[in-house]
């Protein structure tokens, strides 16, 4: 991704690691005694969980799932599918439709 921001880096790391993911638990359905398959999940699994831990850390939340602790974060950071990289105050205003 020519001219990323991090933030988009990030993201479209996760969704690559998930495309894969999400194509080895397919095949291992119909192939569920392939060592190299379940070998290869695993370790694309531990690579999509580290991504998905980073991400959250440095940009919060990719999902409401992954809000943790006492206050409720999911609306103090842009959503994924925004493309603008705002402010917490400016994403709350977004969030509400204040243009």
């Amino acid at each position: 991704m020519n001219n990323a921001t991090p933030y988009e880096t990030a993201l479209q790391q996760i969704r690559e690691t998930g495309f894969a993911l999400h194509e080895l638990v397919l095949y291992l359905d119909t192939h569920p005694a392939n060592r190299k398959a379940l070998s290869l999940y695993k370790t694309y699994k531990k690579k999509y969980d580290e991504l998905y831990a980073a991400f959250e850390k440095n940009h919060g939340p990719l999902t409401a799932f992954g809000v943790h602790g006492d206050r409720w974060t999911w609306t103090e950071h842009p959503w994924p599918w925004q493309n603008c990289l705002c402010t917490p105050g400016e994403n709350a205003r977004l969030r509400k439709g204040d243009n």
